[in-house]
């Protein structure tokens, strides 16, 4: 069984996008993404209040596409901070790996296979 571990870091700027591709030998490739959400307002007794995106919500959100993306049978994925961790089985341990970065490029994503 192949481990990787995707670290998401850096700065988040409203509209960047976190991509994770896979890509088989045979040419095959799927891809699962998270945007940076643009700074909202709320309104509250005492004003308005920015809210800004939290690494947390993007991480979440890009576990929740390769859950929805990557086929479930082969690959389980789990955050513990600022990583995912990716179980992979057996079947697809050919599988490549490769995080991008859209937009600004102020968040960095790298990758370890274990």
């Amino acid at each position: 069984m192949k481990i990787v571990a995707l670290t998401i870091g850096g700065t988040l700027t409203p509209g960047d996008e976190l991509l994770l591709h896979i890509t088989s030998p045979a040419g095959g490739r799927t891809t699962a993404g998270a945007t940076v959400a643009q700074d909202t307002a709320v309104i509250t007794a005492n004003g308005a209040e920015r809210v800004s995106e939290t690494m947390e919500s993007v991480i979440t959100g890009l576990q929740w596409s390769i859950d929805k993306n990557f086929l479930a049978d082969a690959f389980k994925s789990s955050i513990k901070g600022n990583v995912i961790r990716i179980e992979c089985a057996d079947s697809v341990s050919n599988i490549n790996f490769f995080p991008e970065v859209k937009g600004a490029g102020t968040e960095t994503m790298s990758i370890a296979e274990f």
